[in-house]
């Protein structure tokens, strides 16, 4: 489930069990202003969700790709905990070859949708630079999901000490590979740690392209800037 900062003011970090990837924690730090909490459920299918001090059932629902708990009160003082236990994950798209306009020796675009957490594609520092996933054949596409590597600042400290992640970017469809037409969406994404979802208007496609156009890291920050790993 995704970390960081929720609705209405809420915030607080999520973790997993070391031997049930299907059991996991949402650690409220700062609670909601209001008595719902709507968490991004990253594909997991939620079966139950519980106070895990308390053990007392917590009303859910689930639509959409978020996870909304409801009629929440009594906040603990330091951190509440939910206890979110799901039957694996749904709507994840696999088989999913991935092509670059650019990448680094050792360091290719297929590392990108490998699934594997210890590999990465690495743009070499060029932007603009976009990254094409092929479905296979056409799918529905919802919304896409980013993990940016922890290695660099999560927002910017100084000239020399700023965030590698994406900014500005714009993401494409196509049913050829060859005709894209205009961006189905173009934003900025936050300079924040944990995944990041670029949620589009549900269509078919077979394939997606995300174009990177800038990262926060200022051409003074000449180990980070235009870095995208």
């Amino acid at each position: 489930l995704k970390p960081g900062f929720w609705n209405d003011g809420a915030h607080g970090v999520t973790t997993v069990n070391k031997t049930n990837p299907d059991l996991q924690y949402v650690h409220v730090l700062t609670p909601p202003t209001t008595s719902t909490l709507r968490i991004r459920d990253n594909g997991y299918r939620v079966t139950s969700v519980t106070n895990l001090r308390s053990g007392a059932a917590i009303d859910w629902t689930q639509s959409g790709g978020v996870l909304t708990l409801n009629g929440l009160s009594g906040w603990d003082p330091y951190d509440t905990v939910f206890k979110v236990t799901t039957g694996g994950r749904q709507g994840i798209l696999s088989g999913v070859k991935v092509s670059a306009s650019a990448s680094a020796s050792g360091h290719p675009a297929s590392a990108a949708g490998d699934g594997d957490h210890r590999t990465y594609w690495d743009s070499a520092k060029t932007l603009p630079v976009n990254l094409t996933f092929d479905l296979g054949s056409a799918k529905k596409v919802q919304y896409i999901g980013l993990n940016q590597r922890e290695d660099s600042v999560a927002y910017a400290r100084s000239d020399t000490e700023q965030s590698a992640r994406i900014k500005d970017y714009k993401v494409f469809l196509s049913n050829d590979g060859s005709t894209w037409g205009s961006a189905v969406k173009t934003g900025q994404m936050a300079s924040r740690r944990a995944i990041q979802g670029i949620d589009l208007t549900a269509a078919n496609a077979r394939y997606v392209r995300l174009e990177i156009d800038s990262t926060w890291a200022a051409s003074t920050d000449s180990t980070r800037y235009k870095r995208l790993r």
